[in-house]
């Protein structure tokens, strides 16, 4: 092999960190099998760098290839699936090793190494994962150095620090891009499909369901409000409405169900600039109210297409549909963060005047189930004489004769029955289908509606947090002149789940423990929690202003600098901070070439050279002082040669110099003046 384009023991070893480092992020999505491919490999280079072992023949690497295929294949049932795609990359990543012979090659996986790096984003955009990714970049720089560096060069940490310093002088040039070239949609919010459901509020609703959602502290959304904030008790999240119950499950109802008699359509989908939306909400049986909430969501990725508002929402965000029950969809799922804008009418009257086909929808329930309920509900409707007496019946039963509890006994086909009568223990998923059942038995419109109840504020920052744990089901009921109205049967039974919010109203409690969550684990742990807290800050300002960063925050950023947003003065600024970094990398070179030698001595003697080369003295690099002084040619040739002999004794004496001799000369070198005769 020609000696020039070997590689390096240096390079070949920045080059095992790279890859380790690249293959991290990813460990606990890929299969441990990959880990071990790519460790095998390193290891096999690094035998045939010393010579012990020899390249691999080409059917052992087709035999590799076709056994890691293979193994991809039967670790990832959908082989189109994102996982799988990004598993073949690592394969071949980790195999070029074998087959890496000059730096030609070395480039290969230097460039495979980047690429790569860049499909973590498609999983998680965390600031943890920028910083860390930002230091991988370094060590990818520092592998590219090191392979174009002479074979003498043997300084790995000089080359580390020589990428870190010329990564760190291109930050301020990024963060200009960044924030004035034409923003494009992120790479990661390409739909893609992943292997691995995701744990939330599911489009279905059956006993259990919610249950196994408490199991989880996962962050759903962060909530900011522009104004007014509602109290604990007011955050219903709605996110689904179940309409259609077979006997066992709530579902949501078919879009041909929910077209609007008067619009004839299922969604309408708000358009900044567009008057269509404005129309279609005012032809809608919505009256405001007067109080409303602004506030802003940061949903975390659910890979599904429903969003979360309190009622009765109205989007302000280009892609947010408002569907004809008024709960929010995204025009497809949700496969990263996503930021979205609403407006929220907490006294607002949706359909004031119920529309029969409505009101078919939201009463019908599947003949021949829970028949004693049924025969409860009519009793106790003639007995109440109106909706709202006979609401406030039910809830008074759930308030005195059930029992909330986060392990409620199995169910079986008259569900609602068997709730009621015999186990009376139950979730909320139990308490909100068993009463909207009662009220649809005797013709009341009702619906269960499914979301999250709550959150916790964060006291470092202006926002809230969403967990999984706060998943919740409650009722909304159609009352005459009153329009559909909230009621949760889980506050009649808990009602600290409502008012102290789910994590404190169970924590330290038997059954949570038995669940596999904790509260207390980490609540007692101020110190840790506070940190986590801080650490959430944190990632909630990155995705707020740095992810969030979009073509309607930069139109509106660069409008405040500028007074007006156009091309031309996007280009002059973008033209004058370029001259302005140039000329600041020009002082900083500068700088880095001044007189920076420790030796106070040595760098007193080159001014003095600098003040003799300056009155027309030449100079040798070989001269001695006592030679430049003999030749100068000065006018005041004495003192200068007794201030040439002063230094020779500074250059030349033993021990520790004198502080007042070279303070002495120093002020004697300022005040000569040479000239020649």
């Amino acid at each position: 092999m020609i000696p020039a384009i070997q590689i390096s023991r240096q390079t070949l070893v920045w080059l095992f960190i790279a890859q380790i480092m690249v293959f991290l992020p990813h460990y606990s999505r890929m299969p441990i099998w990959l880990a071990g491919l790519l460790l095998v490999c390193i290891v096999w280079r690094v035998q045939v760098y010393r010579g012990h072992w020899s390249y691999p023949r080409r059917p052992v690497k087709f035999g590799l290839l076709g056994l890691a295929i293979l193994f991809v294949l039967l670790s990832f049932p959908r082989v189109l699936g994102l996982e799988a795609m990004v598993a073949f990359l690592f394969v071949a990543y980790s195999l070029k090793l074998l087959e890496m012979y000059s730096k030609r090659d070395a480039l290969v996986v230097i460039y495979l190494s980047l690429f790569i790096l860049m499909t973590g984003f498609l999983f998680d955009q965390n600031i943890l994962l920028a910083l860390y990714n930002f230091i991988t970049v370094i060590v990818v720089m520092t592998c590219m150095i090191g392979l174009n560096q002479e074979k003498g060069y043997v300084f790995p940490l000089r080359t580390f620090r020589m990428s870190t310093a010329m990564l760190l002088q291109s930050v301020p040039l990024m963060v200009v891009m960044f924030l004035v070239l034409p923003r494009l949609p992120a790479f990661w919010n390409v739909p893609v499909q992943q292997e691995g459901a995701k744990t939330g509020v599911s489009d279905t609703m059956s006993p259990g369901n919610f249950v196994d959602l408490t199991r989880s502290d996962e962050l759903v959304m962060r909530v900011t409000f522009n104004g007014e904030k509602p109290i604990p008790q007011q955050l219903y999240w709605r996110g689904l409405v179940f309409s259609n119950f077979d006997g066992r499950t709530w579902r949501q109802a078919e879009p041909e169900q929910l077209i609007n008699r008067g619009l004839g359509k299922t969604v309408i989908w708000y358009e900044s600039g567009s008057y269509r939306f404005r129309n279609d909400l005012a032809t809608m049986d919505f009256e405001q109210g007067e109080r409303v909430l602004d506030y802003e969501v940061i949903l975390e990725e659910t890979h599904q297409p429903w969003l979360f508002a309190l009622g009765v929402p109205v989007p302000e965000t280009d892609g947010v549909g408002l569907v004809s029950d008024f709960r929010l969809l995204k025009q497809g799922p949700v496969t990263t963060r996503f930021k979205y804008n609403v407006y929220s009418y907490p006294d607002a009257v949706i359909e004031r005047d119920l529309p029969q086909w409505r009101r078919e929808l939201e009463t019908a329930i599947p003949e021949a189930v829970n028949p004693r309920s049924r025969e409860l509900a009519t009793r106790w409707y003639q007995e109440a004489g109106s909706d709202e007496a006979y609401v406030e019946k039910l809830l008074d039963y759930f308030n005195q004769s059930f029992y909330y509890t986060l392990q409620p006994p199995a169910l079986g086909n008259d569900s609602v029955d068997e709730f009621l009568f015999d186990s009376q223990r139950g979730f909320c998923e139990h308490f909100a289908s068993s009463f909207t059942f009662m009220l649809r038995a005797v013709e009341i419109p009702a619906r269960v509606v499914a979301g999250y109840q709550g959150g916790e504020a964060n006291p470092y920052q202006d926002y809230m947090l969403v967990r999984q744990y706060d998943a919740h089901a409650w009722t909304e009921v159609w009352i005459k002149d009153k329009g559909w109205v909230r009621y949760d049967p889980t506050f009649a039974v808990a009602p600290e789940r409502i008012l102290d919010g789910f994590s404190r109203a169970f924590e330290g409690s038997e059954e949570l423990a038995t669940t596999g969550f904790g509260f207390d684990d980490v609540a007692n742990l101020s110190m840790f929690y506070n940190l986590q807290l801080q650490f959430d800050r944190l990632n909630y300002l990155w995705a707020r202003w740095v992810l969030g960063y979009d073509a309607g925050k930069q139109k509106s950023m660069l409008e405040k600098l500028l007074g007006a947003y156009s091309v031309a003065r996007l280009a002059m600024v973008f033209l004058a901070f370029s001259v302005g970094f140039l000329v600041l990398v020009y002082l900083y070179l500068l700088w880095r070439e001044r007189d920076r030698t420790a030796d106070p001595a040595v760098r007193l003697y080159r001014r003095l050279l600098k003040k003799l080369s300056r009155a027309g003295v030449e100079i040798h690099t070989s001269d001695t002082p006592l030679d430049i002084a003999a030749r100068s040619g000065v006018a005041n040739a004495q003192e200068l040669e007794s201030i040439m002999d002063d230094f020779n004794r500074l250059f030349y004496q033993t021990g520790r110099r004198d502080r007042e001799t070279l303070d002495d000369l120093s002020k004697r070198v300022r005040q000569w003046r040479g000239r020649m005769v």
